[in-house]
């Protein structure tokens, strides 16, 4: 089921804290650049946001219930980081020359006439 243009709520809401949050904004965006001439860039770049972040809530995840700790991890599993990989590559793909070009077409007399 998807969420707001995501592939689920789990994708869609670790991406509206991530890309909200200063730090995690550009950590995630070091991690892309180091990604950007990898081959299969978006499945190695899900890959390392993936154990990125699993390694981060291990460090900040501070709580003596297990259970706790269990549905974060339960969260994250359902993060699409593909999906995730392949937003924040968009960023980095380089405009194509006719992208956002302004297309005029000029009138002239003749082709007036031609109508």
């Amino acid at each position: 089921m998807t969420h707001n243009g995501w592939a689920n709520y789990e994708t869609w809401l670790f991406w509206s804290h991530m890309s909200n949050d200063g730090y995690w904004y550009e950590e995630m965006h070091r991690i892309t650049k180091e990604h950007l001439e990898v081959e299969d860039a978006v499945s190695e770049l899900g890959y390392a946001l993936r154990d990125f972040m699993n390694d981060e809530i291990h460090v900040h995840t501070k709580c003596d219930l297990p259970i706790v700790f269990d549905m974060i991890e339960a969260c994250f599993s359902e993060v699409r980081w593909r999906e995730i990989a392949e937003n924040l590559l968009d960023d980095y793909a380089p405009e194509s020359e006719d992208e956002g070009a302004l297309i005029i077409e000029f009138v002239t007399d003749e082709s007036k006439s031609e109508s």
